[in-house]
């Protein structure tokens, strides 16, 4: 068994097999049931802190000093103002940024190939059990099923990282027709989870996707697509009895609440996951446990200091994801990090789901293809291409 594990990580990973093990453990972790990542999460944060290797190069990386510093100063104004539920908030949020890092540092890029076929058979599988979960509760007014995941909004944020997975491996494999289930299965999966929010998030960074990866015909066709589907709303999604104004002006009175909690302690914030204690009192009426805005959220976990430390790190992805881009051997696995974000900021405009365990780690793997672009010697980062990408190079794995 580990000799069989062995050559499949020279052959596919091309990374030391202990981590090619861990990340492949951990991907195929998050499509289990809530909390089975828990156990190769801390195997990863134990070999990260082992390794001295591993992790003095990881505090060398481009803004890693700025998310640790983030990390702790959330975990830090967490534990003088929260109760023991916030602190575990703030420890899984303080752990997935660690492994994080770690992704970052040692990924490869046949390692980040593998991965994103794993994801994909994990998003393929709990697709398909979200499609049977509903047939399972057909009739059932407002089911949402969660599938493997805690709550349906993880499942279909899930299901929108699945599909930009799908459609970059679609592009540049000679079996496209399985990336094309998968995408199928990605897309049944966030109308099975009834996610208005994700179903739009995934539209715009499969669009984008396949804008970035040149793909002008099928970008053409799914925007066809996209148009005529909104000739019938009631088709797809749940749109019964929902009113526009009267939810946006829920929203408006939360973030207002959000905005007071901040304001009480504008420079550190009041820690993780503290919304429903700090701001809930502030309007009759209002039972919510987070600010249903990423920003807003951020700002009230971390203050200015700590939205500045994080947003500062996101800076540099972007800079390093937009130069990795333009490099064209590598140019096709900046792709699902680009789209990613993307994602991210998109749906976080209505939710804060990137912050439970399973959606935060995998987060996290699909932003490491920077790790790719790390690895880069400065003459090939400078070498950037000076005109328009027109062919994305199918990528080619050492044999």
């Amino acid at each position: 068994m580990v000799e069989t594990f062995k050559r499949f990580s020279q052959r596919y990973c091309q990374c030391n097999v202990l981590d090619a093990f861990l990340i492949c453990l951990l991907t195929a972790s998050l499509f289990c049931p809530p909390f089975v990542c828990v156990g190769p999460a801390v195997a990863v944060l134990v070999r990260f802190f082992c390794t001295k290797k591993i992790f003095q190069g990881a505090l060398r990386l481009p803004g890693a000093v700025a998310l640790m510093a983030f990390g702790l100063l959330m975990l830090l104004v967490t534990c003088v103002r929260g109760e023991g539920f916030n602190i575990i908030v703030a420890l899984g949020i303080v752990a997935s940024l660690m492994v994080g890092l770690y992704f970052r540092q040692v990924m490869t890029l046949p390692m980040f190939h593998t991965c994103l076929d794993i994801f994909c058979i994990g998003g393929a599988a709990t697709g398909l059990y979200g499609l049977i979960e509903k047939l399972m509760h057909w009739g059932v007014p407002g089911f949402r099923g969660p599938s493997m995941f805690l709550n349906p909004n993880y499942f279909a944020l899930m299901m929108v990282f699945v599909c930009i997975c799908a459609v970059v491996q679609l592009v540049q494999s000679d079996h496209w027709y399985l990336y094309a289930t998968v995408l199928v299965l990605g897309l049944t999966g966030i109308v099975m989870a009834d996610g208005r929010a994700a179903l739009i998030t995934g539209a715009v960074c499969i669009l984008l996707a396949l804008v970035l990866l040149k793909q002008w015909r099928l970008a053409h066709i799914l925007f066809f697509v996209h148009r005529s589907l909104m000739l019938f709303p009631n088709l797809l999604i749940r749109l019964e009895g929902v009113s526009v104004s009267a939810d946006l002006q829920h929203r408006i009175m939360i973030w207002k609440a959000a905005i007071k909690g901040f304001l009480q302690s504008p420079v550190f914030g009041q820690g993780a996951w503290m919304f429903e204690k700090v701001c809930t009192p502030l309007y009759a009426g209002l039972y919510e446990v987070h600010a249903h805005n990423l920003f807003f959220e951020i700002l009230l976990m971390s203050g200015v200091v700590g939205t500045s430390l994080i947003g500062g790190y996101v800076l540099t992805m972007v800079r390093d994801l937009t130069r990795m881009y333009r490099l064209k051997h590598v140019a096709l696995f900046a792709v699902p990090g680009i789209c990613t974000l993307c994602a991210v900021t998109l749906h976080g405009l209505l939710d804060v789901a990137i912050v439970f365990p399973q959606t935060g780690i995998a987060m996290f793997l699909l932003v490491s293809c920077i790790g790719i672009y790390d690895k880069l010697s400065e003459e090939e980062k400078q070498g950037f291409l000076q005109r328009h990408l027109k062919i994305i190079d199918k990528v080619e794995i050492p044999r």
